[in-house]
């Protein structure tokens, strides 16, 4: 008997190491490079000899939190169970505000990668993302899409979303030749070091994030009583194991083959103009023609496809916030009215109206990640399932070196990039 379930938790595994990669690796991994690159090369190695040890330890401890109970609760419904239903509501208002600023990134670098795609291809003569039609244009395409059918949009990104994978690992590959290893040979100041790093780190660790998926894996290897066996818990940390270790290399291949390949001078034009790394790439001079169009379409497909599906992200989180706030509030001896269709509306309005107002003042793409979504990551990926566990079986689980490791690394995470822009000055 126990074979047997072994055998059928095994089977399991490499679907859901897949899964918690394509998590992973969505649009925003094409944005590291470009902290790394102005930040320095010395920085990025420091920082990738430690990293696996902070995401490993930081999503099991997630996978800890999900199976405390038998009940099969998703992330939110835990943090509820044990610090009550407002907690549970401010918990779904974080993860709302999370992807909203995912999102709020994604339909920036849409903008200035078409904008300059245009240009540069000679379709416009001037930047038409500088003004605010290029944006309202995007968002009404974007609009248009929620009238297909889920499944299919879905089978495209999903589709769109390997061939991303597929092209990011091909052309780490290709740029070889372009290595220059001058950045080695200079030696940044001590406090240059410290800074680089307090700089890279948030945005590092956002390229890792694949916590979303692990309620439904979770959810996947429980027993029919609603439990989770000993040895299964082993086998899911083995998963995340695994998953890390696979994301290590592919993350790492790209950024450092990118980080040897452009100047600083290129990469803080691209974080300037809020410019993707293909877009940069398929820029420079040297790169095979053919290689031009493709890397910026893959770019622009990979901001498009993750936009689409952080944007149903942000509805379930919007709808939930909704329903939990309605129940709050009737509890209270309140009764809000209103009809799921009206309040459907309102919830696109403001989500797409707000969007479009925030794109025109066009903030940067890379602060957008290192003060407002790390931060935010850190609350519910880094502190929360720490302080529950705490709640849970006491001070006790810090005799492990891995929570203290948890704690402190969710802790810089909060004002880490911050303080790494004042001291840079």
């Amino acid at each position: 008997m126990g074979s047997e379930i072994e055998k059928r938790v095994e089977e399991k595994s490499l679907p859901w190491i897949l899964t918690l990669f394509g998590t992973a690796v969505g649009a925003g991994i094409l944005y590291l490079p470009l902290q790394a690159g102005i930040s320095g090369v010395w920085a990025m190695v420091f920082l990738s000899l430690f990293i696996l040890p902070v995401i490993y330890y930081s999503h099991t401890s997630v996978i800890r939190l999900l199976a405390v109970e038998k009940a099969n609760l998703d992330y939110a419904g835990v943090v509820a169970h044990f610090l009550g239903r407002f907690a549970g509501l401010l918990v779904v208002a974080v993860f709302f505000l999370t992807f909203y600023a995912v999102l709020l990134s994604y339909i920036l670098g849409l903008n200035a990668n078409l904008g300059a795609y245009f240009v540069h291809t000679g379709i416009a003569e001037t930047n038409w993302a500088r003004g605010p039609f290029l944006s309202l244009a995007i968002l009404f395409v974007f609009a248009l899409i929620q009238m297909i059918d889920e499944k299919i949009v879905l089978a495209v990104m999903s589709f769109v979303s390997s061939v991303m994978i597929v092209f990011l690992f091909a052309i780490s590959i290709y740029l070889i030749p372009f290595w220059n290893f001058s950045s080695f040979y200079q030696a940044p100041t001590s406090m240059g070091f410290f800074t680089d790093i307090l700089r890279i780190l948030p945005i590092l660790t956002l390229s890792f994030v694949f916590f979303p998926a692990m309620s439904s894996m979770v959810t996947a290897f429980r027993r029919q009583d609603g439990w989770i066996r000993d040895e299964v818990l082993l086998k899911l940390q083995s998963i995340v194991l695994k998953t890390s270790v696979l994301l290590l290399f592919f993350v790492l291949l790209f950024v450092f083959s990118c980080l040897l390949s452009l100047t600083p001078e290129e990469f803080s034009h691209a974080i300037a103009e809020n410019l993707n790394c293909l877009t940069i790439l398929s820029f420079k001079e040297g790169v095979a023609p053919v290689l031009v169009n493709i890397g910026v379409m893959v770019g622009i497909a990979a901001l498009f496809t993750s936009f689409i599906g952080v944007f149903f992200a942000v509805k379930e989180a919007g709808w939930e916030m909704l329903r939990k706030a309605l129940h709050f509030f009737r509890r209270k001896g309140k009764q809000p009215e209103g009809s799921k269709k009206v309040q459907d509306i309102f919830l696109h309005l403001f989500i797409y109206l707000s969007l479009w107002i925030i794109a025109f003042f066009n903030p940067s793409v890379m602060d957008i990640f290192g003060l407002f979504v790390a931060p935010l990551v850190a609350i519910f990926l880094f502190i929360l399932p720490i302080g529950i566990l705490v709640k849970v079986k006491g001070f006790r689980i810090f005799r492990k070196l891995s929570n203290v490791l948890v704690l402190s690394v969710g802790t810089l995470l909060l004002f880490s990039y911050a303080l790494g822009n004042l001291l840079q000055g």
